[in-house]
């Protein structure tokens, strides 16, 4: 197995929103008025906003129901694995207030389809990254939805958007997180680094945005590297999900982390207090390492890089 084995991908401002309750296929949705000049009026949905039901605003503590979507596809994402790696999760079938585990923290949350995946894991939730433009993302999709909206109806689908966000740094926190999303998600494999067109639907991003505010609604967003992360929560009443870059694919993301980072993350791992979910691609360096720990072997279908879609068996190590 050579040293890249197991690495895969994922394959603007209106001032008008209409306040509204639900679309015909009963998700909300936001439809901006037509403004001249950028906005085009959407056609065959009823209009909506953040107001659920009947002319009531809906409530922080409201139940979810289901799986929320990521804001966009990110390599090593764990859309497809997701159903899974949960069944690997302790406590799941006992009550809140009768779990031991309080804290699920998320140390390398990338696009967080693991934490996105259930309605809440436990009692508190923690999403941390140390890319600050993905943490930005975040805190703005949480408290500024609205605005971010606004900054997304503003912004052309076009490649010299792409570039433009490139070499110039964004000056608020709402359009450096619209410049986060233009970067990822409209570049191949989420990489950031070439423009690739993709249809882009305004009402299913509306969608996104308002799911995902009300998900991240009692979400802390944090920034730190591993090892702070790892350190301030050694508690036995914590679970960690951790999904580092892959062994020997540290070069595809956007993160600086090399073979002592591997080797120190065991480490920290092997005197953590709690319990401990970890990712990794199926490679002989990561089997050995943890060979002390139990390994499951979990297979799914990923593309590669500029392949078809293969087999893949990937690996999540466990402290219990």
């Amino acid at each position: 197995m050579n040293d890249t084995q197991g690495c895969v991908s994922v394959g603007g401002s209106t001032d008008g929103m209409k306040p509204t309750d639900k679309d015909v296929e009963g998700r909300t949705a936001i439809e901006p008025s037509a403004q001249k000049g950028n906005c085009t009026e959407v056609s065959g949905l009823r209009p909506v906003s953040f107001s659920e039901g009947e002319g009531r605003q809906a409530q922080p503590d409201e139940e979810i129901k289901g799986a929320t979507a990521a804001i966009f596809g990110w390599i090593g994402g764990k859309r497809l694995l997701r159903e899974q790696i949960s069944r690997f999760v302790p406590e799941q079938d006992i009550p809140f207030k009768a779990r031991k585990i309080h804290y699920y923290v998320e140390v390398f949350g990338g696009v967080a389809w693991m934490l996105l995946y259930k309605p809440r894991w436990f009692m508190y939730e923690i999403y941390n990254d140390a890319n600050g433009d993905l943490v930005n993302l975040f805190n703005v999709m949480k408290y500024h939805p609205h605005e971010l909206w606004r900054e997304f109806r503003l912004m052309p689908d076009s490649q010299e958007m792409f570039d433009y966000f490139k070499t110039n740094r964004p000056i608020t926190d709402v359009q450096r997180a619209a410049a986060c999303y233009v970067k990822y998600a409209h570049s191949f494999s989420g990489r950031g680094e070439t423009y690739a067109f993709k249809p882009n639907s305004m009402t299913v991003l509306a969608r996104k945005i308002l799911a995902l505010a009300k998900r991240l609604d009692k979400v802390a967003v944090t920034q730190d590297g591993f090892e702070r992360v790892i350190k301030r929560f050694d508690r036995e009443n914590v679970f960690l999900y951790l999904d580092p870059p892959y062994y020997g694919c540290e070069h595809l993301y956007d993160a600086t982390i090399g073979t002592n980072d591997h080797i120190r993350l065991r480490d920290m791992l092997r005197e953590f207090a709690g319990k401990f979910a970890l990712s990794y691609n199926d490679h002989p360096a990561i089997r050995e390492l943890y060979k002390d720990f139990r390994i499951e072997t979990i297979t799914t279908r990923y593309s590669a890089l500029g392949t078809d879609r293969k087999s893949v068996n990937e690996l999540l190590i466990l402290n219990y």
